[in-house]
């Protein structure tokens, strides 16, 4: 068993990644089942490009950071997952100021969210 530091992609997914999504499912409602199902999806981008940039750099796309990674997820692999950076950088920053951007920020109402 490897600690949380050195979760390969598939662990990392397994044991903290999908567990999330699916009490997030089970309750689409509450805001913090879809902060916390956003955040695991954004941080595996970040633990999928520090586990292979060393080791096979072509597992993500060559890219020389984290965050050109995510670009390159956005710009070749999914769109969509804009909106799941988005929602994660404006949960941690509250305001997004740089950059294109579908979310600029986070308004908490009530027990929803208006991201």
């Amino acid at each position: 068993m490897s600690d949380f530091r050195t979760y390969d992609p598939v662990e990392f997914f397994t044991r903290l990644v999908a567990p999330t999504y699916k009490e997030y499912l089970a309750e689409p409602l509450l805001r913090h089942r879809v902060k916390n199902a956003v955040a695991q999806l954004d941080t595996m981008a970040e633990r999928m490009w520090h586990w292979w940039h060393e080791r096979d750099p072509a597992r993500v796309a060559h890219s020389r950071s984290a965050r050109r990674y995510r670009e390159y997820l956005v710009a070749s692999v999914c769109p969509d997952f804009q909106l799941v950076w988005d929602l994660h950088d404006s949960h941690k920053h509250v305001e997004l100021t740089r950059g294109e951007r579908i979310v600029r920020c986070h308004i908490p109402v009530g027990d929803m969210a208006v991201f």
